[in-house]
């Protein structure tokens, strides 16, 4: 489902039957994280690395302006509205967890 999800949200085609509407992202995470966190559910080339293996990899230049999730990025967004629980676990005897959008 999270995949899913994903595909939802960073569809390239403006006609998509949509289970989220865009403009919806970037409002909640403004409203439910920090305004730096809200800059992340946009395509950054500085964080390339973060989308590779996604399908598309990046937004088509018609929707550049338009929120494009990175699965880290939509972890950490259902992570904070408690979709998912975030887990830690041991590695090497030293607990570890997801690594965090930056706050503010």
């Amino acid at each position: 489902w999270l995949q899913t999800l994903l595909a939802d949200i960073n569809n390239q085609n403006p006609a998509a039957d949509r289970l989220i509407n865009p403009s919806c992202i970037f409002k909640w995470v403004e409203a439910n994280l920090s305004s730096e966190a809200a800059h992340l559910v946009f395509y950054d080339e500085d964080r390339a690395e973060e989308f590779k293996g996604q399908d598309p990899e990046q937004p088509s230049v018609e929707n550049r302006y338009q929120p494009f999730l990175s699965r880290r990025v939509l972890v950490e967004m259902l992570v904070k509205a408690r979709f998912l629980e975030e887990k830690r676990c041991s590695s090497s005897g030293s607990a570890s967890s997801m690594p965090r959008m930056p706050r503010i």
